[in-house]
């Protein structure tokens, strides 16, 4: 259990590891780098702590091929049947509800995840997922521009509000659908 602990701990910093190397191949700098330094030195500790693995059954190789299942064979489609009639009190039934949205974070890659934190949201974590969670709870894309330029002031011609706004309207034209 302890080994499986410290694997997701592995995996979640080598994710975090590939952000911070993304920004600082994008935005060289000091604290980039930094960052970087950080979360390898974190994935070693934890590497050394690991010890020994128990023996697998099969090690497995890298220069083995991946096997590939064959491709079930395709059918054709069945002919659709007739569809009954409805019955009269269906037209007057209410207009079905609009579908449930996803989460807004998954639409973030982590390094735009980096990017607004740092521009937008003063470095504060917080601020970033409180106004999207309030963002996610909104009707429209237009009450969510209008909480962002109005309530927060943040600055609708900076490149990184722009980016942050192109995700947001993709977020509600997916999710309106």
């Amino acid at each position: 259990m302890i080994m499986e602990d410290t694997i997701k701990k592995l995996i979640r910093l080598n994710v975090e590891l590939e952000g911070v190397l993304r920004v600082a191949f994008d935005r060289p700098c000091a604290e980039a780098m930094d960052a970087a330094r950080d979360k390898f030195a974190e994935m070693s500790a934890l590497f050394a702590g690991l010890g020994k693995a128990p023996v697998c059954e099969k090690a497995p190789v890298a220069d083995e091929p991946l096997k590939v299942a064959p491709e079930p064979e395709k059918k054709a489609p069945l002919a659709p049947l007739d569809p009954a009639p409805a019955p009269e009190s269906a037209t007057t039934a209410a207009p079905p509800a609009a579908a449930p949205r996803g989460d807004i974070r998954r639409m973030l890659t982590l390094n735009d995840k980096f990017l607004f934190r740092r521009e937008l949201f003063n470095g504060s974590d917080t601020e970033l997922n409180d106004t999207l969670d309030l963002v996610a709870s909104m009707a429209s894309m237009r009450e969510a521009e209008e909480y962002l330029y109005d309530d927060l002031q943040l600055d609708p011609d900076s490149d990184s509000m722009r980016q942050f706004i192109e995700i947001l309207g993709s977020y509600f034209n997916t999710s309106s659908r």
